[in-house]
C-alpha cells in the first residue's frame, strides 16, 4: 500500500521549527497431567524358622586368672581454651579469623557470583558483507550496560546475565578499530582487517533512540511499504547484498537502558546490482506521546568526496501533541546513493 507522504526538504545541517515540518496522518486449553507414578511397599511379613540338632556352645567353667579391677572415677571435664562464661565475640575470635581469611581469598581473586574469575576480553571477527562479529566477555560485570565505539559509530548495548555479549557490527573502514567501554571505565580494544569494506556504501543515523528518527532506504524507485523499502521493521540480510538484490539495514544498539545509544545503518554493495540506478535515502519521525512537542537530536553519517565518514548534525523542534499519529520525512539530509550495476 502506498501512502500519500508530504515531505520536509531541508539542507545538509539542519535545525527544524515545528511548523516547518509537514505531517501526514498514518492510514492505516487444554490441561496438561504428568501421571505419577505410585510406588508401594508390601506388607512386611514374619517367616518362621525352625530350628533343628542346634548344639549349644559354651565358653569353657574352668576360668583363669583373675585381673584386678580397674578403681572407677568420674571423668574430668576437658579444660577449654575459653573459658564457658566468655562473651560470644571472645569464643568466636578463631572462626572469625578463618571467615576473614576464606574472604580475603575470594577478594584475591575476584570472583563473580557465579565463582568465576573476573576476567575481560574483546574478540574481533571479520565477517560476509564486511560486517564484523564481537564477541565481548567481562565476567564480574553481568548485564552491565557498555557503549561500543568504532570511528564516529556509536551505540551502547547490555551484558547478558553471564557478562559476555556478541555483536555483529557493519566495518565503516578496512582497518576497522573497536573500542568496547564497560560500566567501570575500563576499555577493550579490537582491530581487524575488513578487505571488502571498500566494496559497500553505508549510511548511519545514531541518536539516543528518545526521538524515535528511522532512516529509511528506498531502492530503485521503492515506495513505502513496497519491495525495495528498506528499513528497521524491514531489514532483509547481508545474503540479499551479495546476490546483487539490495541493501540491508543493522539496527544497532539496545533502546531499553537507561541511557540508550542506538544507530541505524544502511548498506548496500557497490557495483553490484542488477540494474544502474538510485536508492532514495530519508530519515522520518513518527509523532508520538513521547517525542511530540520535544527537542530532537540526532547525527547522521556517511562518506564524504575523500572516502572517510563525514557527520551531519540534525536537531527538530517536534509538533505538537495535537500531531501525535503523523509523521515528517525529511528529505536531502543524506545524499541518495548511485548504484552501479555489476
Amino acid at each position: 500500500m502506498k501512502f500519500d507522504r508530504k515531505k520536509l526538504m531541508i539542507g545538509a545541517t539542519v535545525l527544524i521549527a515545528a511548523g516547518a515540518g509537514h505531517l501526514v496522518q498514518n492510514t492505516g486449553n487444554a490441561q496438561s497431567v504428568t501421571p505419577v507414578a505410585e510406588f508401594v511397599t508390601p506388607p512386611a511379613t514374619a517367616e518362621r524358622f525352625e530350628l533343628e540338632n542346634v548344639a549349644t556352645l559354651s565358653a569353657s567353667t574352668d576360668a583363669g586368672p583373675e585381673l584386678p579391677k580397674l578403681p572407677v572415677a568420674p571423668l574430668a571435664p576437658a579444660a577449654l581454651s575459653t573459658p564457658e562464661n566468655a562473651a560470644i565475640s571472645e569464643r568466636m575470635e578463631g572462626l572469625d579469623a578463618g571467615q576473614a581469611s576464606v574472604t580475603d581469598r575470594t577478594a584475591a581473586q575476584q570472583l563473580n557470583q557465579f565463582g568465576m574469575e573476573c576476567e575481560t576480553a574483546l574478540t574481533a571477527t571479520a565477517g560476509k558483507a564486511a560486517m564484523v562479529q564481537l564477541h565481548v566477555s567481562a565476567t564480574c560485570a553481568t548485564n552491565d550496560r557498555i557503549e561500543i565505539l568504532h570511528g564516529r559509530l556509536a551505540f551502547a548495548a547490555r551484558l547478558s546475565n553471564t557478562g559476555t555479549a556478541t555483536l555483529d557490527v557493519p566495518a565503516l573502514d578496512g582497518s576497522a578499530t573497536f573500542l568496547v567501554r564497560l560500566s567501570d571505565g575500563d576499555i577493550l580494544r579490537g582491530f581487524v582487517e575488513v578487505p571488502d569494506a571498500a566494496d559497500f556504501e553505508r549510511v548511519v543515523l545514531q541518536s539516543d533512540g528518545s526521538g524515535l528518527m528511522e532512516l529509511h532506504a528506498y531502492e530503485f524507485g521503492a515506495g513505502y511499504g513496497e519491495d525495495g523499502h528498506v528499513w528497521a521493521q524491514a531489514p532483509r540480510g547481508a545474503d540479499q547484498a551479495l546476490q546483487g538484490k539490495g541493501g540491508f539495514m543493522s539496527v544497532l544498539g539496545d533502546g531499553t537502558l537507561a541511557s540508550p545509544m542506538v544507530a541505524q545503518v544502511y548498506s548496500h554493495p557497490k557495483g553490484q546490482a542488477l540494474n544502474s540506478d538510485v536508492v532514495r535515502v530519508s530519515i522520518e519521525v513518527p509523532i508520538t506521546e513521547g517525542n511530540c512537542s520535544n527537542d530532537l537530536n540526532a547525527e547522521a553519517l556517511q562518506p564524504g568526496p575523500d572516502g572517510s565518514m563525514q557527520a551531519i548534525d540534525l536537531t527538530l523542534a517536534a509538533p505538537g501533541c495535537d500531531g501525535i499519529g503523523e509523521f515528517l520525512v525529511l528529505k536531502n539530509v543524506v545524499r541518495d546513493l548511485k548504484i552501479a550495476a555489476n
